[in-house]
């Protein structure tokens, strides 16, 4: 989710009346030539490693096939990311970046030469965590000179179809904020089903899943696709609204925290299931020192992992056995749920809210329509979202364990997929640093920008536009 700060946030204070939404939306703007900054070819290609190998002759009657993966899940402005591919045919790379850029919520900014084909191998499994990776060297070379922090999709293009997408992040500088928007990969990650088994089934059964995935494959498009759903809509809305926004996965939370230097709130996009203790620890250490926090999905710090290389480096495993008994590492540091012993730190101890369930499709209710989140959505007691709440929700529970008192805006009655009945909540609260945390309390919150339901869409803007500017407003 660029320019002087102080400016940017004058501008967000104008009319917080009920014209609010209005001044907003009027201020958003389309990117320009230069907010998009193509760069050269010269300067992208460093170097791209070929084989005879890969005459595109030698694979006449063979499965047109181009998939591949980056050798990093986030580079900063100006570094270098491998990409390792693996193609039947001749392939291209096209560079899209995620903002203002119409339904696709993506811009084309740099298409290379084409490269030729060449087969890296099979897929493997490795038998004792049944983990499925690949032995694929990096093909190609691309320099980040020049490109604007954010979120890219590298496109594998064949006759002008993509076989095959690759995120990736581009890190800005230090200072780079107020606002931080964290791309949750390791539960992309989680549920990526190439080569047939992921942290939830493999040969469709659960107790043949992996135990721990690898980035050092590509992904499936459907699982990709379904995690991008959830992200770009959210990037572009808040793109447009022209604050300094800064880019990070959750894995740099740890790996990188000069991430978080300067950055007053922090958008939590889509689904952050999957959190290593070192991802948790950084956003507490975040809150606790007064930086907001808003959860714009559902189902977060459910699944405690850990982390470990691979040939390629650091942080390239995400090791979940969800089980303590299989897991050979005990204790604290055991993969299961975050609510379970002998470390309980349940979700809601920095949501405020606790995991509802999954398979759910429901309107969501508002009740508190005067609260700083809804006060400009237009909404009263009562008013219906319609399809808002789903797949999964949250709920503030009569028993769980907070910081401070929950304020609910929204309560959705459901029925879950057993058959029972339960409620979704939209909730806040303020930490004793000050610090404002929002749950949304569902998955379909990024996807509702694009939704057919004209309610939902413009409640959904209009309530993420005021996260932002109360964010701005607190840390001014």
């Amino acid at each position: 989710m660029e320019g002087n700060v102080g400016h940017r946030v004058a501008r967000l204070r104008v009319s917080l009346g009920t014209g609010l939404a209005a001044v907003m939306l009027a201020q958003m703007t389309a990117p320009t030539h230069d907010d998009l900054h193509s760069t050269d070819a010269s300067d992208l290609l460093l170097a791209a490693k070929t084989s005879t190998r890969g005459d595109s002759s030698a694979t006449a009657g063979k499965a047109v096939r181009a998939e591949g993966f980056a050798d990093q899940t986030s580079v900063a402005v100006g570094e270098t990311v491998g990409l390792a591919v693996s193609a039947t045919v001749p392939w291209r790379i096209a560079v899209y970046r995620a903002g203002p850029a119409g339904r696709t919520h993506t811009r084309l900014i740099w298409t290379s030469r084409q490269f030729p084909a060449r087969d890296q191998g099979p897929t493997i499994t490795r038998p004792a965590r049944r983990t499925v990776t690949t032995a694929w060297r990096p093909s190609v070379h691309l320099s980040t000179r020049g490109w604007r922090p954010g979120l890219y999709l590298l496109k594998l293009v064949v006759e002008n179809r993509t076989l095959s997408t690759i995120p990736l992040i581009v890190r800005g500088t230090t200072g780079r904020g107020p606002l931080l928007l964290v791309s949750w990969m390791a539960t992309w990650q989680a549920y990526n089903s190439w080569g047939g088994a992921n942290l939830y089934r493999g040969a469709g059964r659960y107790e043949l899943r992996s135990r721990a995935v690898s980035f050092d494959r590509p992904y499936r498009d459907r699982d990709l696709s379904a995690n991008l759903a959830r992200d770009l809509p959210l990037i572009d809305l808040v793109e447009r609204l022209r604050v300094p926004t800064a880019y990070a996965t959750d894995l740099d939370l740890a790996a990188h925290p000069a991430v978080l230097h300067g950055i007053r709130g922090i958008l939590l996009l889509g689904h952050s299931e999957y959190w290593s203790p070192p991802m948790r620890n950084a956003l507490v250490t975040a809150r606790n020192h007064g930086v907001h926090l808003a959860f714009l999905g559902a189902d977060d710090a459910y699944w405690r992992t850990r982390t470990e290389r691979s040939r390629l480096g650091s942080d390239r495993l995400i090791v979940a056995y969800k089980s303590g008994a299989e897991d050979p590492v005990k204790g604290a540091a055991a993969t299961v749920k975050w609510e379970e012993p002998p470390a309980a730190q349940p979700s809601s101890l920095i949501t405020g809210e606790m995991y509802g369930g999954s398979g759910v499709s429901a309107p969501m209710v508002v009740t508190s329509p005067r609260s700083w989140l809804l006060r400009d959505a237009g909404v009263r007691v009562g008013t219906r979202l319609p399809g808002l709440v789903g797949v999964e929700y949250d709920a503030v529970r009569r028993r769980q364990r907070t910081v401070a008192r929950e304020h609910v805006v929204a309560h959705s009655p459901l029925t879950d997929r057993h058959g029972l009945r339960d409620a979704a909540d939209f909730s806040w609260y303020e930490a004793p640093s000050g610090a404002l945390v929002v749950d949304v309390g569902t998955l379909a919150w990024g996807s509702a920008l694009d939704s057919r339901s004209a309610a939902a869409t413009t409640f959904v803007r209009r309530v993420t536009i005021a996260i932002v500017h109360e964010f701005l407003r607190r840390s001014a």
